[in-house]
């Protein structure tokens, strides 16, 4: 029966734009973790990629369904590849029972097109006792020729209304910072940014809007441009007119003497 019931899940994600983040089933002890920002495919600079790893932290087998939507906020054909070498292109996934005690299921988002897509990723884990019963890790990474460059970890997130954003900028030419949002619902989302210094002085503001399922990636420095020379860092307070909220990441690079592009996430504090 429960394997009957993750297979409806998982067709639900792959038929239903609206619920491929399955807000529906909310309410039937299903976390919806949200991961926003995967990435995949090359640019002239190298090869991006995302890796999964769900560990089932329990002492019976569990599932878990992803799914994976695009910024415009359409399900996207994630290229996944499986542990075992073998492709499998896919909007939604099940993986089947994940056995209890630390066992685990892994894949990789991988493409050859010259181009780089990014999006989101939904977890929908199952839940007993109001604990969760598997763990999903989720990074990021960008390979050249041949090596891994710079990886990141992509934190779990939960939407919320509003949510504080801290980074540093050691040197103002080579060092960006952005957050990446994801929206779960049904409606578009305006985010407002307010951007702080180090003296918990506001220095700018920004908005965008992220569209019903979609997702953004943005450096800030890029939505308030008269920032590049001056912000040292600080911290950048998210907010959302959704009664929902999104879900945040804060995302920092650096553009390291020898040439290599490195980057790291930021954990992101959820203000209640």
């Amino acid at each position: 029966m429960k394997k009957m019931f993750f297979v409806i899940v998982l067709l639900v994600l792959l038929l239903v734009p609206t619920m491929a983040h399955g807000q529906v089933f909310g309410d039937i002890n299903i976390h919806r973790v949200f991961f926003p920002q995967v990435a995949f495919g090359s640019d002239s600079g190298g090869e991006w990629f995302t890796t999964i790893l769900a560990i089932n932290t329990s002492n019976q087998p569990a599932q878990l369904t992803i799914g994976f939507t695009a910024q415009d906020g359409q399900n996207m054909v994630a290229p996944m590849i499986r542990s075992n070498g073998a492709p499998n292109p896919t909007m939604g996934h099940n993986p089947g029972d994940i056995p209890p005690g630390g066992g685990s299921w892994s894949a990789i988002l991988r493409a050859s097109e010259i181009s780089t897509t990014s999006g989101a990723m939904v977890a929908m884990i199952p839940m007993l006792g109001g604990r969760d019963l598997i763990s999903v890790q989720v990074t990021y990474g960008r390979m050249r020729n041949g090596r891994v460059e710079s990886q990141a970890t992509v934190q779990p997130s939960d939407p919320s209304r509003m949510s504080v954003v801290r980074a540093v900028r050691f040197n103002l030419e080579s060092d960006s910072v952005g957050v990446a949002v994801t929206n779960p619902h049904f409606e578009s989302a305006i985010v407002n940014m307010e951007i702080y210094d180090m003296d918990d002085k506001k220095v700018g503001t920004a908005r965008v809007s992220v569209p019903p399922h979609g997702q953004i990636a943005r450096f800030i420095t890029d939505l308030v441009p008269e920032l590049k020379q001056t912000w040292k860092g600080g911290k950048i307070i998210v907010t959302s007119d959704s009664e929902y909220g999104v879900a945040t990441l804060g995302l920092q690079t650096t553009l390291e003497t020898n040439g290599e592009f490195t980057f790291w996430s930021t954990k992101v504090s959820v203000v209640n």
